[in-house]
Formats: structure tokens, C-alpha cells, sequence
């Protein structure tokens, strides 16, 4: 990354800037410099250019103590990175390949009822609380719990649980890779059968059948079919096994060089900084809705197309009974936004201060509803083409299957095929499944250095860029060998309950331990507005009342995946992965509060904190924000202090009250106003 961008000393309180040995100057627009290694060598390069950075240098040093709290960090080019940024996060894979399965699965239309229910008060509302408070602090998923220190170990929690999913994350993308770079071919290998492989599978009683041939033509007497694409995707491309008990085998070379190809793209995207991602937003934020849109014109002229939207928005409204559904809506919505990961706050800690954060959070939350009803009306139009062209139109819950990869990377592919111009529909399809993992990829990634980085504050960027990579893609082995996917799996479980977890911790302790009213006061003084009393209800009563449930609803009655039911030893493991992200809370907790007591070895400073006469008043600071807590600019720091005392906080009674009274007041005055009239 490239060292933090900054505005001259001075300039932004409107003060004139003064050189040493200088006389006043008048105040001049806001000046952006960067200061990397690259540009000082670059300026190095005549004595003119060394002698004005030399210049600037002692500038900078000379008025530091007037202006110590400035930002140290860079700052999105433009605000409309951000936004995409943020679009490109959240909008991913499992907006094609989850959202329409959830969808038809959970009630058909009347999904939608329950989803945009949720939308309303959970997703969104969680939505602007994350990015709001990454915003006012200028902090990432760590240093933002600044205000309650007791929960530090979530945002280092929530560090260890994405690294999880961008190691497999990583492999899914570099799949689609395989399938765009297949595409090219003048015939998709995916709609013949493999010589090398058809004896395997006449040894175990199959057949493979390519692509649109017809069955009869064929001798399947005794023998099971197997499509060509089955047979390209299982056999040819991630040689899978069911049995692990022997072990995982040996990596894919194939697969090996699509994850060091991801890897290697991420490192590039991430080695410029900030700017350099803001820039790859505009890709992979606006390409995949280029690419969503020529397929859903497509799909809407293929015969039997209406067949399959039809069947995706019918509602069964007696779904809206069982708790599945409900279940199923919170946690679509949860992890499609992105909640509770903490990327929404280190995106948003590379804001201005004063951005409109609560616009964004709008935008985003319906972009993403958006197109994962877009992509819904989109596979299910190709789906009923399907069915059509098979003959059994009425059979699109058969085609469908559990969605998921073997739908993405086997179904849809043959569909793609009977496309008049099937090379072009295959290139756009799975380079739209490369951008959108890409774009969430980035997000995932960036967290994880700059929480790291945070941690580890004198390590070289670029440095700690690598080695993340590096770990990465050794970690991804795993995932591309013949188990890998029960491996995959495993890891998925296991992420999907340490997310849930710490954001229920997470929510109980911004509403709850620093306050709802504490927390309105914060952000009515950073977007200089009024929040309504919808957002205080959202966040004092409802998340977090919400969310505990659906963790407890998760841990009790969902079991883990069918996949890995039956491996004790698969089972195993996704537990003590999901205990260890959650143990990082409690972790971080212990290690605070013996941070301050006497002793060299842990236990003894143990015995020394039990023996603390001080012990209650330390526990209680823990839970208290601490002095780094706050707007990072000197300045405004100050006026948030006048801006709180001025602003005490209040129970919700007294803001219904107080809500109630202005209602009133607001008729007397409308009442009078018209009788003034007549």
C-alpha cells in the first residue's frame, strides 16, 4: 500500500500555512500529497525536486504540534469508489448461485415478503451501524473497539473467520477461471465426453452422454448415464471423491494453477493501496450488471423461459408459517450483505469525515436486493428453456437440484451450450462469476491486512500482503485436492457460526454495552442530520433481540452439512475451528485485563489480578470507552465533546415522550396555522 495521503497542516481548519523563515502566506485550496518510497526516490532524481520535497518535509514537521490528530491513513480517490467498493463486496457468487434457490425453496414470491421485511429492519439498519462507526472513528474491525475494549477479540474474530472463506473463496474463483478460459475453445469441452475418462466410468457402471445427444442413439443397457458436463466437472476437472477415509490425495495441477492465478490478481489489485482498488471497483462493480443484463434479454426470448420465472416468483404463502422461512430470509440477508464481517467498517474508516454514509447504506442495500432478484429471473429463465427443450416442462424443481456449485459449474454450463452463439454466452457468464468474486475477494482481503496491520503496526505492507497471499494459497492446496470439497465444506460450516456468533456479540455490545441513544448521538454529529426514531428501534430493540435467536435457532436445530454428516472426524474439526473464532473474545478480554498487573509469567499476573482490591473498577473501564475513542481529527474531536455534552443520552421513554410532544406541538401549529387561513 501506498503511504497515507493528507491534506497540508492547517489548510483544513481554513488557517494560513506558515514556513519557516517565511512570512504569511493567504490560505490556499486543499493540497493532496502522498507520501510513498516510490515518489521520494522518484523527486530524488534532480536537486530542484529534492530541495522542494526537503522543503515540504520541514513544513510538515514544522507545524505537527499544532496539528497532532490529523488522519495517518490514505483516503478513497473519489466517493463513488467507496460506494462501489462496497456494491462490489456485498453483490458476489451467492447472489447467482444461492438467492434463487433460497427463493423458490422458502415459498416462491412470497420469499420476497419475509426478505424485504428483513431487509428493512435488519439489513440495512445493521448496514449504516457498521459503516457509520468505521466512519466516526476512522477505524477498522480492531481499533473501533475503542469504545467498549471488553469486545476487541470480535474484530480480531472476525479477521480469522473471513481468512477462512477467502482461502476457499479463492478456489471457487479460480474455477470459474478454468471455465472462462475453456469457453475459448471453438468446442466447450463441457459438451463432450472425454476418451481418457469414459473406461473409469464404464468400470463403475456409468456412461457418459454428451451434451444434447440423444439417448436411444446409445447402449445404456445395465449402465447409468452420466452427462458430459458431469463428467468434465467431477472427473475431469476436480477429480472428486466421495471417501476420504484414506485421505485427500494429491492437489490438481490444474486447480493448482487457477489458485496461484487468483492469488496472484488479488496481490496486484491490493500491492497499489487504496487507489488502486477504488479503480478495479469500477470493474468489478458495473461489469457484472453489464453482463446480468444481455442474459436476462437473452434468457426472456428462449422458449419456455416464462415457464421458469413463473415458477421462481409464484407464491406458496403457507411457507410464511414455518420458521424455516424466516430463517432463511435473516440469514440471506445477513450474509449477502456482508454484515457482521468487518469490511463494511474498513472500507468506510478511508471516508472524509462528513460523507453521507447513510445515503450509501440505502444504495448498497438495494443494489443487493436488486440483483439478487435480478439474478433469480435470470437462471430460472434459462432453467425453463431447459426443461422446454427436455421435454418435461413441469420438472424444474428436478433440474434445479440444491443448487449451489454443482448447479453453477455443471447445469448451467449445459444450458449455455444449446446457445446459438454458446462460446459468448459461456466468456460472459463465468467472467461475470470472476468479477463478482474478485470484487468481494478485495473487501475480504483488505480487512485482513489492515486488521493485521493494525496489530503489527511496523510491518511493511507490502510485506505483510505477501505473506498473507502467500499463507493463502498454501492453505488452498487443501481445497483442490480429490476431498477437498468435503474439506470445503467443512470450512463453510464452520464460518457460517463463528459470523453469526460474533455479530450477535457485536450488535449486544454497540446497542447495548455503548448505548443505542450514545450511538444516534455519534452519528447525528458526524452526518450533522437527526436520526428518526426507526433507526433507535432497529438497533435497541430488534437486532439485537433478532439476531441471538437465529444464532440459537442456528446451533440448535440446524445441523451441520449432509456432506460432512457422516465424517466424525470432518465434524470434529469445523468445531474446533468454529470454537477457536469465537474463543478470540473471551481471549483478547483476559489478556486486557492482565495486561496492567504485576508479574512476568501469565499466572502470575493472574493470582495478581484476583488479588486486585481494584479489580471491579478495571473490569468496569473494560466496558467503558477509552481515551483513543472518537473522531481521529483534533479538531473535530473537540466539537464532538461540546457535541456531548450538549447531547446527554436518553432512555427511550423519554425520547417517545419527547417525539410525542414535538407530534403535538407539530398539530397545534398546523391547526392554527389554518384557522389563521379561514
Amino acid at each position: 500500500m501506498e503511504r497515507p495521503t493528507s491534506s497540508s497542516p492547517g489548510e483544513e481548519e481554513g488557517l494560513p500555512l506558515v514556513n519557516r523563515g517565511t512570512k504569511q502566506q493567504e490560505p490556499r485550496p486543499q493540497i493532496l500529497r502522498t507520501f510513498s518510497r516510490e515518489s521520494t526516490r522518484s523527486d530524488m532524481s534532480s536537486p530542484t525536486k529534492a530541495f522542494r520535497q526537503k522543503s515540504s518535509e520541514e513544513e510538515t514537521l514544522d507545524l505537527e504540534p499544532e496539528n497532532n490528530g490529523q488522519l495517518e491513513h490514505e483516503q478513497w480517490g473519489k466517493p463513488i469508489q467507496f460506494l462501489l467498493s462496497c456494491i462490489a463486496m456485498s453483490v458476489g457468487l451467492g447472489n447467482v448461485w444461492r438467492f434463487p434457490f433460497v427463493v423458490y425453496k422458502n415459498g416462491g414470491g412470497a420469499f420476497l415478503i419475509p426478505y424485504l421485511l428483513v431487509l428493512f429492519l435488519f439489513g440495512r439498519p445493521l448496514y449504516l451501524l457498521e459503516l457509520g462507526l468505521g466512519q466516526f472513528a476512522s477505524s477498522g474491525a480492531v481499533p473501533v473497539w475503542d469504545m467498549a475494549p471488553a469486545f476487541r477479540g470480535i474484530g480480531y474474530g472476525q479477521a480469522f473467520a473471513i481468512f477462512i472463506v477467502i482461502t476457499y473463496y479463492s478456489v471457487i474463483i479460480g474455477l470459474s477461471i478454468i471455465y472462462l478460459v475453456a469457453s475459448f475453445n471453438p468446442v466447450l469441452p463441457w459438451t463432450v465426453c472425454n476418451p481418457l475418462l469414459n473406461e473409469t466410468l464404464l468400470q463403475q457402471g456409468k456412461i457418459c452422454l454428451p451434451s444434447g445427444a440423444n439417448e436411444s442413439n446409445f447402449n445404456t443397457e445395465n449402465l447409468t448415464i452420466v452427462p458430459s458436463v458431469e463428467q468434465y466437472f467431477v472427473q475431469g476437472i476436480v477429480n472428486m471423491k466421495s471417501d476420504i477415509t484414506d485421505g485427500l490425495g494429491v492437489p490438481d495441477a490444474t486447480m493448482m494453477a487457477a489458485l496461484a492465478v487468483v492469488w496472484f490478481l488479488l496481490y496486484v489489485c491490493m500491492r497499489s493501496g487504496l487507489r488502486g482498488q477504488g479503480k478495479v471497483s469500477y470493474f468489478t462493480a458495473i461489469v457484472p450488471y453489464i453482463i446480468l443484463i444481455i442474459m436476462l434479454v437473452k434468457g426472456l426470448t428462449l422458449e419456455g423461459s416464462w415457464n421458469g420465472i413463473k415458477f421462481f416468483f409464484t407464491p406458496d404463502f403457507k411457507r410464511l408459517q414455518d420458521m424455516e422461512v424466516w430463517y432463511a430470509a435473516i440469514t440471506q440477508s445477513f450474509y449477502s450483505l456482508t454484515i457482521g464481517f468487518g469490511c463494511l467498517g474498513t472500507y468506510a474508516k478511508y471516508n472524509n469525515f462528513r460523507h453521507p454514509t447513510s445515503r450509501d447504506a440505502l444504495i448498497i442495500s438495494f443494489a443487493d436486493c436488486f440483483t439478487s432478484i435480478l439474478a433469480g429471473t435470470v437462471i430460472f429463465a434459462v432453467l425453463g428453456h431447459l426443461a422446454h427443450q427436455q421435454g418435461r416442462p413441469d420438472e424444474i424443481a428436478n433440474i434445479v437440484g440444491d443448487g449451489g456449485m454443482g448447479f453453477v459449474f455443471m447445469v448451467y454450463p449445459e444450458v449455455l451450450a444449446s446457445f446459438p452463439v454458446s462460446n459468448l454466452f459461456s466468456i460472459l457468464f463465468f467472467l461475470m462469476l470472476v468479477t463478482l468474486g474478485f470484487g468481494s475477494g478485495i473487501g475480504l482481503l483488505c480487512t485482513i491486512t489492515t486488521t493485521v496491520y493494525e496489530a503489527i503496526p511496523g510491518v511493511k505492507n507490502k510485506t505483510l500482503l505477501k505473506a498473507i497471499c502467500i499463507l493463502g494459497a498454501a492453505i488452498g492446496l487443501f481445497y483442490v485436492t480429490p476431498g477437498g470439497f468435503k474439506v470445503l465444506t467443512m470450512a463453510d460450516d464452520a464460518f457460517n457460526r463463528i459470523i453469526l456468533g460474533l455479530a450477535c456479540l457485536e450488535v449486544i455490545a454497540i446497542c447495548w454495552v455503548y448505548g443505542t441513544d450514545t450511538v444516534m448521538r455519534d452519528l447525528n454529529f458526524m452526518l450533522n442530520t437527526k436520526l428518526s426514531i426507526y433507526w433507535r428501534f432497529c438497533w435497541g430493540i430488534f437486532c439485537p433481540v433478532l439476531l441471538p435467536l437465529v444464532f440459537a435457532y442456528m446451533m440448535i436445530f440446524k445441523g451441520w452439512d449432509k456432506d460432512i454428516q457422516d465424517i466424525p472426524v470432518a465434524k470434529l474439526f469445523a468445531l474446533l475451528l468454529t470454537m477457536a473464532g469465537l474463543l478470540f473474545v473471551p481471549g483478547n478480554f483476559l489478556l486486557s485485563l492482565l495486561k496492567e498487573q504485576e508479574g512476568k509469567r501469565w499466572w502470575h499476573k493472574l493470582c495478581s489480578c484476583a488479588r486486585n482490591p481494584h479489580l471491579k473498577n478495571s473490569l468496569l473501564a473494560l466496558f467503558k470507552p477509552n481515551d483513543n475513542w472518537g473522531p481521529k481529527q483534533t479538531e473535530l474531536k473537540e466539537q464532538w465533546k461540546e457535541f456531548c455534552v450538549d447531547h446527554p443520552p436518553r432512555s427511550l421513554s423519554q425520547v417517545l415522550k419527547e417525539e410525542l410532544l414535538c407530534c403535538g406541538k407539530k398539530k397545534a401549529e398546523d391547526q392554527n396555522m389554518n384557522l389563521n387561513t379561514l
